[in-house]
């Protein structure tokens, strides 16, 4: 089980990484960084979640949440803000 939530935590990580590298290359605000990033990262889920008719995982556990807005904020004052 572990080694599930170790794949779940770099998955979600590099794809969130994935969608602010788009953004920045494309000049947005931290808004839209971070939706780019967000959507990246956790949309394909949602998407199946709501397909399935479940609660989105997104939303019913903090987690992934919480790593895209610390890669987001983490990334955006080292890469954009200086």
């Amino acid at each position: 089980m572990v080694e599930l939530m170790v794949a779940e935590i770099i998955g979600t990580l590099a794809f969130a990484l994935s969608g602010f590298y788009v953004a920045v290359k494309e000049k947005l605000d931290l808004l839209g960084v971070f939706i780019a990033s967000f959507l990246t990262a956790l949309g394909g889920g949602l998407v199946r979640d709501m397909f399935a008719d479940r609660a989105p995982y997104t939303f019913t556990n903090l987690m992934p949440t919480l790593l895209v807005l610390g890669v987001v904020f983490f990334e955006y004052f080292i890469e954009v803000a200086p």
